[in-house]
């Protein structure tokens, strides 16, 4: 079992699944659960990581917007069937462009408030790519060291 990971393309493998399967993880409680991280960084715009609805939410916001309370870093998980919010989808949402699960959109959470600006990144777009280096680094058999011949002087 031990030479199985030998070499690096192995062990990347796994390395590959197990973040298939963070993602996966989060694709499958998306629909119900919805999490937000943020990234503070210190400047007036802050990092914001959304999961909800089967896709991943990339954007930033400045402090001064309506989420100013929640620019400290941090991890926050509704249930909107609980608590009956979604905290973007509560605002106007304008989607500069949309296909095929992707998107970039406009976001305002207060009326006449400044716009934030959001990415769309489906979960699928992630997890398959994932999956399929994954098993090409796994099964593909590695090749047989061959050793060099030791030409002797004469």
């Amino acid at each position: 079992m031990v030479a199985f990971f030998r070499g690096w393309r192995r062990k990347f493998g796994v390395l590959t699944l197990l973040m298939a399967c963070v993602f996966a993880a989060g694709w499958v409680r998306s629909p119900r659960i919805e999490d937000m991280v943020n990234c503070y960084s210190g400047t007036p715009t802050t990092g914001v990581l959304y999961s909800v609805h089967g896709s991943l939410f990339v954007g930033w916001y400045t402090n001064e917007s309506a989420y100013h309370k929640l620019s400290l870093p941090g991890w926050y998980t509704v249930n909107p069937q609980l608590e009956g919010r979604v905290f973007f989808l509560s605002g106007d949402l304008d989607w500069e462009w949309k296909w095929c699960g992707f998107g970039f959109g406009h976001w305002s959470p207060v009326e006449g408030g400044p716009d934030e600006f959001l990415f769309m990144i489906p979960y699928w777009s992630i997890v398959v790519p994932l999956i399929l280096v994954s098993a090409l680094l796994l099964l593909i058999k590695p090749r047989k060291s061959t050793p060099e011949k030791i030409a002797k002087p004469i």
